[in-house]
Parts: C-alpha cells; sequence; structure tokens
C-alpha cells in the first residue's frame, strides 16, 4: 500500500502493481475489465483509505480521463504480457461476457488466453475465408493464382482478418472487394465495386471449397 499526504492519482497507480489495483493474483487470471464505475475502487486499493481525504479523492479521481487511464493501464499491463482488447471484440470471443452500451469498458488479456480465443474463433469461420478465397479466385484475379494457393496465401488461419470482420462487420480487399457478415444470421456477402455478387452460408462455402479444389 501507498501512504501518500498529497495524492497524485496518475502516479499512484503508476507506482502499484497490477495486483495491488485488483486486489488479484494475475497468474490466476486470463482477463480483467476496468471502467469509471470502478475507477475509484482500483485507486483505494493501491493507498491507505484513511490517509486520503474522501471528498477530494473523489474529485482528483473525476479529473483523470477514460483515455489517460487506459493509457496508464495499457502499459501496466503490456509489462506483463497482457494486451488490450476492444469490448465488443472481446464479447464475440468469451461467452461469460457482456460488453456494456451505456459507458466504455476497457478490456484487459493474458495475450496466451486471448491467443487461443482468436485461434478458435477463426478455425470456427473458417467457412468465411473459403468463401474469400472462392471470390477472389473467381472475381478478383489474384495473379493467376490457384484457388487453393490464394486461400494459403491471403485468408487460411488469418486470425486478423477475422478480428476485423467481427469488430467492423466488414473486410474490405486491394480497395476493390469488400465482405460483410451477418452474425445474426450467419451469412457472408460478397460485393465488388459496391456491387452485391454473391452471398454465402456455412455449408455453402465448405462444399464449393471442396469441390473447386479437387
Amino acid at each position: 500500500m501507498i501512504i501518500i499526504e498529497n495524492l497524485n492519482i496518475e502516479q499512484i497507480i503508476k507506482n502499484s502493481t497490477v495486483e495491488e489495483l485488483f486486489q488479484v493474483n494475475i497468474k490466476m487470471q486470463d482477463w480483467i475489465w476496468v471502467n469509471k464505475d470502478i475507477f475509484s475502487d482500483i485507486v483505494y486499493n493501491a493507498l491507505e483509505y484513511e490517509s486520503a481525504d474522501e471528498e477530494y479523492l473523489i474529485e482528483e479521481i473525476n479529473n483523470i480521463s477514460e483515455d489517460k487511464l487506459n493509457e496508464i493501464l495499457n502499459d501496466k499491463f503490456k509489462k506483463i504480457g497482457w494486451i488490450s482488447v476492444n469490448q465488443r471484440l472481446f464479447e464475440k470471443l468469451v461467452e461469460d461476457f457482456i460488453s456494456t452500451k451505456d459507458i466504455e469498458t476497457f478490456i484487459y488479456v493474458n495475450k496466451r488466453f486471448y491467443t487461443k480465443k482468436i485461434i478458435e474463433k477463426t478455425n470456427e469461420l473458417s467457412w468465411i475465408l473459403k468463401a474469400m478465397a472462392i471470390d477472389g479466385y473467381q472475381h478478383l484475379s489474384l495473379e493467376d493464382k490457384t484457388l487453393l494457393e490464394i486461400y494459403e496465401e491471403y485468408f487460411n488461419e488469418n486470425g486478423m482478418l477475422i478480428e476485423e470482420i467481427l469488430l467492423r462487420g466488414e473486410y474490405k480487399f486491394l480497395n476493390v472487394a469488400t465482405w460483410k457478415f451477418d452474425e445474426q444470421i450467419n451469412v457472408l456477402e460478397f460485393y465488388k465495386m459496391d456491387e452485391k455478387y454473391r452471398q454465402w452460408s456455412e455449408g455453402n462455402s465448405n462444399f464449393m471449397f471442396y469441390e473447386l479444389c479437387k
């Protein structure tokens, strides 16, 4: 714990460990969420509560912006091998997390845990990557490559692409093609130069890919 006379909230957070701030054994955690509602709790954890005037403390806490808090915590989590993840994306990867609609929530995740979740989601949505490869092969004239070559070079196990389409609902390719993913009905739409060319379902994508690769 840190006992101080003149409060400097930023310095309190910077001088405290992640375990002190969140009162957890970090080795037992996969992810941690933070928003303005629990900001004061984080600061209280880092100092002797009796050592500070509560009203002054609350005032100082309210003077710290969410962006500044995120910046400081980003640095602290980065040092222990964790990363910051958009809460809307994280919601699609972890079943027991629900994103907040009325307040910005920051998610910090053990990098190994996040990598595992992205790999799982990429495997689950591999049909999207196959559909994109087919569209590239049939409609984008990608350097006279075979379908399998296009798939392996641009799409196979492309977790960054899956991140993008989950977060934004669409993925743009070579300033020519756009795929839009409707997660509610599990449908992928392919557009070329803003014209809709094709709509994919999971079953159709997998069937077409394997047929064309024969």
